[in-house]
């Protein structure tokens, strides 16, 4: 099986290293990874998508997740309250009387104090090495430290419409980066999806992280992804932020060389016509009309992006020698293609197997046939578009002889895919 995982930085490459994506533009991270793993989903047997854009939709549950408990909700709450800024209460949709005022601010903060000091004069010791003993233990010594529990409960109820706000805002943001089409997809055997950081999202974790510094988060997500780079079994494909990212290390970074002929035979697949516009969720029919041709195709587009030498070739370089290998050799073929599909022996071909062809007689054939018979068997003809397309594509296969005829075949797969009727509607 022949297995792409691509590594994406959706945000960096749309606004920039250490940028900010404005929230109404968060849909175009989302698109960004469409656009990017289609081509891909047509080369490769299963592309697995490795994109930071998760990480980021990750972050936003565990924050509508961390508004469920006190201490966060307390430190966000008094921390909104004492900034009072007008901006973020126009954009959680709240009033100014939402927030608390200073004497309740002041009620909260003299209550911590009291809590806290009563946690410090009981420091359990605990006993127990059993873990329910322990368990039961440890909430013994919590229930015996009697902290005011009625303030803490007028205390949320005081916080309700902040918090609600504040969970519906991390919601929309999640949801704003969410693909739908590739999240359906990720259910099939073709597509997986999955973050860089490999730990889990906790409210804790991110409590350490700050400990460590303001881009620890980051940075551990962003070494875990260099690090899968190296060490993946599977071929690779970076996006451009990735690629100039890693670039910058050097030879010590495997994987980057073989990334290269990887991601060049995407972005050629990328130059089809129809690739752009084909929704994601019809990805699977059109494999699947075409899985005859999956493999020659492919085997095709790596050669010609190996030959093309895109490894040590800048974005703006890359773009021109993908340009050349497809005015070179890729459109060649296929117009080699068409004027052999066109040819006489290919109609002769094509009508014996009509004559002989009990599905085809079954389904559309008999109309085609008589169509060829008569001279009007074109090029578009010979397309995915109906169920006359597999014995035709039979006839084609059938006359290939000589090594061009085989290359005129492999590159058949980027005239079925530009002429289907999944890229033409």
């Amino acid at each position: 099986m022949f297995e792409i995982e691509v590594f994406s930085n959706p945000v960096s490459a749309l606004v920039g290293e250490g940028s900010l994506l404005k929230f109404e533009k968060f849909p175009r991270a989302a698109a960004y990874d469409e656009l990017l793993v289609k081509p891909a989903l047509l080369l490769a047997d299963k592309v697995v998508l490795r994109s930071h854009r998760l990480d980021l939709i990750l972050n936003e549950k565990r924050d509508f997740n961390s508004m469920r408990m006190h201490a966060p909700l307390y430190a966000s709450f008094l921390s909104a309250s004492k900034q009072r800024d007008a901006r973020l209460v126009r954009r959680l949709g709240l009033l100014q009387r939402d927030l608390l005022t200073e004497a309740e601010i002041n009620k909260y903060e003299q209550q911590t104090r009291l809590d806290s000091e009563k946690v410090s004069q009981q420091q359990p010791v605990f006993r127990s090495t059993n873990r329910e003993a322990f368990l039961a233990e440890k909430e013994e010594i919590r229930a015996g430290l009697s902290l005011d529990n009625e303030i803490w409960e007028e205390f949320w109820d005081r916080a309700g419409a902040y918090r609600t706000a504040l969970q519906e805002m991390f919601h929309a943001r999640g949801q704003s980066l969410e693909s739908v089409s590739l999240t359906a997809l990720s259910t099939s055997d073709i597509f997986d999806q999955g973050p860089w950081d490999r730990m889990p999202k906790s409210r804790p974790r991110e409590v350490l992280d700050h400990m460590k510094g303001p881009n620890a988060e980051f940075e551990r997500a962003y070494w875990a992804m260099v690090e899968d780079v190296s060490t993946s079994n599977k071929s690779v494909m970076l996006d451009s932020e990735v690629r100039e990212s890693l670039a910058s290390f050097g030879p010590q970074i495997g994987g980057v060389d073989s990334a290269a002929a990887v991601g060049g035979a995407v972005d050629l697949m990328r130059m089809v016509e129809g690739i752009r516009d084909l929704p994601i969720d019809e990805i699977i029919d059109v494999r699947a009309e075409l899985a005859e041709y999956l493999r020659p195709f492919r085997s095709f587009m790596l050669e010609v992006s190996s030959d093309a030498n895109l490894g040590e070739a800048n974005d703006v370089e890359r773009t021109r020698l993908l340009k050349i290998a497809w005015e070179t050799n890729v459109e060649p073929a296929v117009a080699d293609m068409r004027a052999h599909v066109e040819s006489a022996s290919f109609r002769r071909n094509a009508l014996d197997l009509f004559a002989n062809s009990s599905e085809t007689i079954r389904t559309v054939g008999l109309a085609v046939g008589l169509a060829a018979a008569s001279g009007f068997m074109g090029f578009s003809t010979l397309t995915v578009a109906g169920a006359a397309a597999p014995p035709l594509l039979k006839a084609f296969v059938g006359s290939v002889r000589a090594k061009q005829d085989v290359k005129r075949n492999r590159a058949y797969f980027i005239h079925a895919i530009s002429r289907s009727r999944w890229a033409t509607q």
